[in-house]
């Protein structure tokens, strides 16, 4: 299970709120993606950055071997079953954590949609049972952006005020 906690540029720890203006999560994509893929992997940290609106900020970094970051690492599926993850996300316990993404599994599939899925993982965000972003199953209309179901988690994990998030389609109505 992933915890709410982040590790900050300066080597300090958010765990939720935090009283700085904007925490940073280092991000650094290493491994054989193709620079279409790299592309990719980052119109969803910019989605992610746009959604959160500057209360927390993925930023993609050169490789310079720091700790407490995370890494974006291609590799080969370690399994070879019909309904394994196209990736999978790690949390490390002294801070940062890996994403896998298996390419050989991806065939036509958007890497966008599922590392914004993977991205929302990195945050502490868990699988929710309905269509959305979070949903445990991949689907390519439903992981294009950061829905409202995602924001909402992100916003109880962090005291952040939901209206100051950016998110895509309509937020639920009460009746």
């Amino acid at each position: 299970m992933l915890s709410a906690m982040l590790w900050l540029a300066d080597g300090s720890v958010a765990a939720g709120p935090t009283d700085k203006p904007s925490v940073l999560v280092p991000v650094i994509v290493v491994g054989q993606f193709s620079d279409g893929q790299r592309a990719q992997i980052r119109e969803a940290v910019d989605e992610w950055n746009r959604a959160l609106n500057g209360h927390i900020r993925f930023e993609i970094q050169p490789d310079t071997g720091a700790p407490k970051v995370w890494a974006v690492t291609a590799t080969k599926s370690p399994m070879n079953n019909k309904k394994e993850a196209l990736a999978q996300t790690m949390a490390l316990p002294a801070g940062g954590g890996l994403v896998f993404v298996y390419l050989d599994r991806f065939g036509t599939r958007n890497l966008a949609g599922v590392m914004l899925h993977e991205f929302g993982h990195v945050l502490g965000l868990q699988h929710d049972g309905g269509h959305d972003l979070m949903s445990a199953t991949y689907n390519p209309y439903d992981q294009k952006c950061v829905d409202y179901a995602a924001a909402a988690q992100v916003a109880t994990l962090y005291s952040l005020p939901i209206e100051e998030l950016r998110w895509c389609g309509e937020a639920p109505t009460s009746h």
